[in-house]
């Protein structure tokens, strides 16, 4: 088996909300870049970009990227709304797991009891696809990864990866004693 040497791993990653706060002091150029995308995504040709909008909703410390759509609801057209409010989303998402893995990322949505929402899905999709092209650099890439968005829960609603297999793998690696392995036996006899 080969050795893995290049791994890391986050938890309820909010990567675009973060790298704007790193970037605030001069935000245009990676926010045009987002809002490019996320008009690409949403299939929209006619839109300003960031650094168009009035000045009240591009200056940070007036409007965070999230509120652009509440603020701007009279300026805004259709398509804009379109845009920030999917942005708005994407500023409040956090996709439950990212592993980042030699030169692929894989972004996890986790449900404990749920099934999983298409919605949800198609942002968790959009995101990653802005983190892999823009933000790969803040994940710890040297060039855009290949991106694979998955599913972990239940064995019920068929899932990439299921708590079920995790469960069997805990019980193969931890005592009884372990938190993990008891938050995994509780979650799957409930």
């Amino acid at each position: 088996m080969p050795e893995i040497t290049d791994f890391r791993i986050f938890a309820e990653v909010a990567l675009i909300r973060d790298a704007y706060h790193v970037r605030k002091a001069n935000p245009f150029d990676y926010m045009d870049s987002i809002v490019r995308m996320v008009a690409g995504q949403e299939q929209v040709t006619d839109y300003r970009s960031y650094s168009g909008l009035p000045e009240e909703l591009r200056t940070p410390h007036l409007t965070h990227p999230r509120q652009i759509l509440q603020k701007g609801g009279n300026i805004l057209t259709a398509d804009e709304k379109k845009i920030y409010g999917s942005l708005q989303g994407m500023f409040n998402a956090k996709p439950d797991l990212a592993i980042c893995c030699g030169q692929e990322l894989f972004v996890y949505e986790a449900k404990w009891t749920l099934g999983f929402d298409s919605e949800q899905l198609r942002r968790t999709e959009n995101i990653a696809a802005i983190w892999a092209k823009l933000l790969y650099r803040d994940l710890g890439f040297s060039a855009e990864p290949v991106v694979k968005v998955k599913k972990l829960g239940l064995e019920k609603f068929r899932p990439d990866v299921s708590w079920e297999a995790l469960y069997t793998i805990a019980c193969d690696v931890y005592p009884e004693s372990d938190r993990s392995r008891q938050a995994l036996t509780q979650a799957i006899i409930n």
